[in-house]
């Protein structure tokens, strides 16, 4: 079974073999952000515990969204952008505090097969 997260890496590496992606520096930025969150993501095994596995997951998908706001921080000039960057950048750090929170008190079980 393939995973919309796979799906979604396969569609990206498609784009940039057919040159559709841009070679700026910011894009590139975004674009390895993106690649090393959801190359996280899939290699994060499941528990059969839905909310460890929820835990897990959706810290990867933080920091992923941290790292894209820096991106646009170093890269970008759209002062609107700006201030949604530091926002994401601020309340996403929170949330995964409160995730690595939540870890630390449920360890993950070994995954179910």
């Amino acid at each position: 079974m393939v995973t919309a997260v796979h799906q979604g890496t396969q569609a990206h590496q498609g784009m940039m073999q057919r040159g559709l992606m841009s070679n700026s520096p910011g894009s590139q930025a975004m674009m390895g952000a993106m690649q090393k969150m959801q190359q996280s993501m899939i290699a994060q095994p499941m528990t059969g515990d839905i909310d460890h596995d929820f835990a897990s997951m959706m810290r990867k998908h933080h920091r992923g969204a941290v790292d894209m706001a820096r991106a646009e921080l170093q890269n970008g000039r759209d002062p609107e952008f700006q201030k949604m960057a530091r926002k994401i950048i601020t309340d996403q750090e929170k949330e995964i505090r409160q995730l690595d929170r939540w870890l630390a008190r449920h360890p993950g079980k070994p995954p179910q097969s």
